[in-house]
This record gives structure tokens, sequence and C-alpha cells, in this order.
């Protein structure tokens, strides 16, 4: 995510008079190598929370430290990745001026300004570089519906916040399990003004998900992803269902479709199970057939080299993909080790860092890519 210094241009386009593009890039064929170690890191005898997968947090680049949340405990562990070492435990407060608790903390985003976000189910925290609370941001309720929000629609959590912390950016769909996407939202930190972009560009997703349906409720679903962040001037979107990048222009209130193609694996999900069940039991099985169709994970920055890497897994085979600055595709290749590819990886220092639970201890498995 690069710095944002036009947050008031960006707040003027709810006239919805973006144009749609869709282009078919063509692979250069670079060649890709790399090699792979594993490190541990050191714990300074705490046991770190492991049980997510690093599933709520984040890496600062800059600093070069992973911050991992404990949603039961709300204790934020903090990594010295450069040194593989546990920095400092931060015990956050459930209640009081500076508490995080009430709901469910879901996500966490750490933007370079030093400021944490916490993605709660109820909204959105802020605190200050010394987890001093700032603000709580709700993604309900008078002060969005007055500014446009329909009164049947809500903003998704899962958002991206900008590298200087003052803008999010999300989907906003209608209320319930199966509410269609309705467009892109982007709401200013400080002042809390949304804006609106109605577009369905991402409402193929809806079609592939799977639901656990029971006396007429849907009581489970398996969603497709779709990660958003923020580079130069655009907004970058990429779904885990096909092999394309979406690039909101916040400059120009534009959206542009980039189309690619694999030669190693298929380039869209095929959707071949059942997208509804009654029993737990049919959801497993059906999530299990899901789950052995193509997955395009996020895409990562490499500051250094100025491109873009991205892993996908499809049944076995684990492919490693780059990108230009542009988001042209330059090539591709088949990781031949047995490695678990996940989506939750990160670039840091030249490589891709894989998390890997080592007998309860943290370890990342870091596969280091060059291309000519």
């Amino acid at each position: 995510m690069k710095k944002l210094s036009y947050l008031l241009a960006v707040l003027a386009f709810a006239s919805c008079s973006s144009e749609k593009e869709t282009q078919e890039e063509p692979t250069k064929n670079v060649e890709i190598s790399y090699s792979i170690d594993t490190v541990l890191v050191d714990a300074k005898d705490e046991f770190l929370f492991l049980n997510w997968r690093l599933g709520i947090s984040d890496v600062d680049t800059e600093s070069k430290l992973l911050y991992n949340l404990n949603p039961e405990s709300l204790r934020l562990e903090v990594i010295d990745l450069e040194k593989l070492e546990l920095k400092e435990l931060v015990q956050l407060e459930k209640e009081g001026p500076n508490g995080v608790g009430g709901g469910f903390v879901i996500g966490l985003d750490k933007p370079s300004n030093g400021n944490l976000f916490l993605f709660d189910v109820t909204g959105i925290f802020q605190l200050s570089p010394d987890f001093t609370k700032i603000k709580k941001i709700l993604f309900e309720g008078e002060n969005l519906s007055n500014q446009g929000l329909p009164a049947e629609a809500m903003i998704d959590i899962d958002a991206a916040i900008s590298e200087e912390g003052n803008l999010i950016a999300s989907l906003y769909q209608e209320v319930g399990a199966k509410g269609n996407y309705l467009g892109l939202a982007l709401l200013n930190v400080d002042t809390e003004e949304l804006s609106l972009h109605p577009t369905d560009f991402l409402q193929y997703l809806k079609d592939l998900e799977i639901y656990m349906v029971q006396d007429g409720r849907t009581r489970m679903s398996f969603p497709e992803q779709h990660k958003m962040q923020f580079h130069a001037n655009k907004l970058i979107i990429n779904t885990s269902a096909k092999n394309e990048v979406w690039m909101y222009d916040l400059d120009t209130d534009s959206l542009t479709n980039k189309v690619y193609e694999s030669k190693l694996t298929s380039n869209a999900k095929s959707g071949n199970y059942e997208r509804t069940t009654e029993s737990m039991e049919r959801f497993q099985e059906e999530g299990k057939k899901k789950s052995s169709e193509v997955a395009f994970n996020p895409l990562m920055h490499d500051p250094a080299r100025k491109v873009f890497w991205r892993t996908t897994i499809e049944g076995k085979t684990k492919v490693l993909t780059v990108f230009d600055q542009d988001l042209n595709m330059l090539g591709e290749t088949q990781i031949e080790e047995e490695l678990e590819i996940g989506n939750n990886t990160f670039f840091l220092d030249g490589a891709i860092y894989q998390f890997l639970n080592i007998d309860d201890e943290m370890a990342f498995v870091r596969l280091k890519p060059t291309f000519d």
C-alpha cells in the first residue's frame, strides 16, 4: 500500500460515472527460480497464539514487525522479523476508555503511520502507536444512512486501510448472508465522510458460495475471498475465484479489469459442488470439493524489484506468478516442494513468508524468488 495524499479528491466521486474496461493480458514468460529456507521465532519462553495460523495479524514492512493478536485474550504479540524473536507483549483492554471489547475482533491492519486498526464485528477500532484508543468507527447507523448508504445495506467489515491510515475501502452489500454486492465504499477515517461507488463487478463471487440452510434460515456459509490493497493511486482487488485483477483508479473514478491466462492451473473455479446444503456433514463434504478447486491468493508487492508476486493452489499443484508494476503478467512457475501454501503469507526483504507451526512454535518457510 502506498501513501495517499489526495483524499479530498477521492471523496468527490459519488457521481458513479466510472467506465469499466477489460483487458486480456499476454504473458511475457520470464524465467522464475527460487530458494527455500525455514526459520524459527524465539518466543522468549512465551506461548505464542498460533491457533488461528496468524489469521489476525499484519506486518509493518518499514519496521519489520509482525503484529499477531489473540482475539480471545486481546493479547497482542509483536515479533521482530529481522531478529526473529518476540519483541514485546501488549495487553489490550476490553473495557474502559481504551476498551476494545464488546464484540469480536476478526482482523488487524498496521499501516505505516504507526496506528493500529482492529476490525471488530461491530466496527473498526483505531488505536494510536502507544495502543491508546482514538475512536471506534461504526459501519452502520444514522451517520452512514444520512450519507447515502441504503437502509437495507451494510459495509463489509473486511476492509483495506491506506498506508497513511486515513482512508478505508470496502464493499457494501445487501443485508443478509446471501445479500448482493452493491459496490465500493470509501470512508474518511478522520471525518467519517462516506462515498459510494455502485458496481456489481464482484457479484460472481456470490454464485460460488456454499450455504447451510436449516428451517429456512442460513446457518453457515463458505464464501469466496477477495483482497483489497492500496497501491499508488489505485485500489487493487483480486479474488480467490478467478485469474484476474480489478483496479479502481481513485483519481479518475474508473474501473479496469485485467484477465490472465495460466498454463499451469485452471483460470477460474468450475463450481462443481452443491451451493445449498441442509446438514453439517453435507456442508463439509461440499466444502472439500470447493477447496479442491483452484484458489488464487492475494497479491504481494515487492517494492525493491517493483513487481507483485502471487501464489495459486489447485489440488496438489502450487504455482508462483510474477506481475510487473502495472500488473501485467510476466511469468509463472510450479513450486515443486511439498509446501503448504495458504493465504496467510506476506512479502518482506525479498522473500515470501509462509507461516508454519513446528511443535507449537512459530516458524516461517521463506520462499525467495528471482526472475530473468
